[in-house]
């Protein structure tokens, strides 16, 4: 779980650098660049933020490892047309549908450790997992920045795109059990048909 959450993270922030500059090249007003910008950036949050609750409930429902499937699958899906978009819109509708999809997946694995993981070492694995996000946040807008000098802006999105792919792949590959209850506590209720 370590390792795909700092291949989430790596990815998400791999665009990071440059995003304003690939704003600019798909034309927008030069007045308006700032607003887009802005706009592309924050429409990632606030679709994570309004869609988290419905993975979760659902994640109740069918199974988290379920959830985490489809939603590394949709980033993946989200990403990659974001290097052939043609103007700024189609851009933003993608990163909205990012956002929709982002927020599947670090609620589901932080459900997924918790389950996971008797109650007395809980917090030594928090620790290592937000080591992990740090890990991704540090060296995606590194590796973003330096491949995009020598590949360009439309090849880092694919690279992004392609880094989500691999996970997905890699969670479909080795899908680890998912235990129904916390090893401490009781599990969700089921409700009866």
């Amino acid at each position: 779980m370590i390792l795909l959450l700092i291949l989430v993270q790596l990815s998400l922030q791999i665009a990071t650098p440059f995003m304003s500059l690939y704003v600019e090249h798909l034309k927008v007003s030069p007045d308006y660049i700032g607003l887009m910008t802005g706009l592309v950036f924050g429409i990632t949050g606030v679709t994570n933020a309004l869609t988290a609750p419905v993975w979760g409930k659902r994640g109740d429902r069918i199974g988290y490892d379920k959830i985490l499937s489809y939603s590394l699958l949709g980033m993946t899906l989200a990403s990659l047309p974001q290097a052939l978009v043609t103007n700024a819109y189609q851009l933003l509708a993608l990163r909205g549908a990012l956002g929709i999809f982002v927020s599947g997946v670090m609620p589901t694995v932080n459900t997924i450790v918790q389950r996971s993981t008797d109650e007395h070492r809980r917090g030594g694995i928090y620790g290592i997992f937000q080591s992990g996000l740090l890990v991704g946040n540090v060296f995606g807008p590194l590796l973003g920045g330096m491949l995009a000098a020598y590949l360009g802006l439309r090849m880092i999105l694919l690279i992004n795109g392609g880094i989500m792919g691999l996970a997905f792949l890699w969670l479909r590959k080795t899908r680890p059990p998912v235990p129904s209850a916390g090893l401490s506590g009781p599990g969700p209720k089921k409700n009866s048909p």
